[in-house]
């Protein structure tokens, strides 16, 4: 499992937790608000679950576009399903990609990780290698790829 921090505009500070499947096999993410000046536990205010089945949070990362801010979920049943959390308490659902079958055999590959960097987001995507997807199209409700390339052997991580 992963996590991943940010601080909201108005100072909030947010972590992401990328928490597996519940027992209906449907991709869970916890958000959790932290206070910065003690160290008391963080507190629980979001459980993201998606809305299909066959899921498995397996990382997740912020995108932050002035005043707001997305969480980018990687559901290794699904592919990267794209939450708007500018209000942490109530997240939704706003863009989403999903995986396509192997060139090789037809099966759907398994994305893994994700990290972002500027107007991208890299995906690892096990045996179909490195994803790249845009991200300046999340603000208008969509994710796509705009590049993919191979690695030797699986890519499991991305940092």
């Amino acid at each position: 499992m992963k996590l991943a921090a940010t601080a909201l505009p108005d100072g909030r500070e947010l972590v992401a937790l990328a928490a597996g499947c519940d027992r209906e096999d449907r991709a869970v993410t916890l958000l959790f608000q932290l206070d910065a000046d003690r160290l008391d536990p963080p507190t629980r205010i979001a459980t993201i679950t998606e809305e299909h089945a066959g899921g498995n949070a397996l990382s997740v990362a912020f995108v932050r576009r002035g005043e707001r801010t997305w969480l980018l979920v990687v559901d290794g049943g699904y592919g990267v399903v794209a939450h708007e959390v500018t209000d942490p308490a109530s997240p939704r659902a706003a863009a989403s990609w999903r995986v396509g079958p192997n060139p090789f055999d037809g099966h759907l590959d398994t994305p893994m990780d994700v990290a972002v960097h500027g107007e991208a987001a890299y995906v690892a995507c096990a045996r179909l290698g490195l994803v790249t997807l845009d991200l300046s199209t999340i603000e208008d409700g969509r994710l796509s790829a705009v590049d993919v390339t191979d690695t030797p052997g699986l890519a499991y991580g991305v940092a």
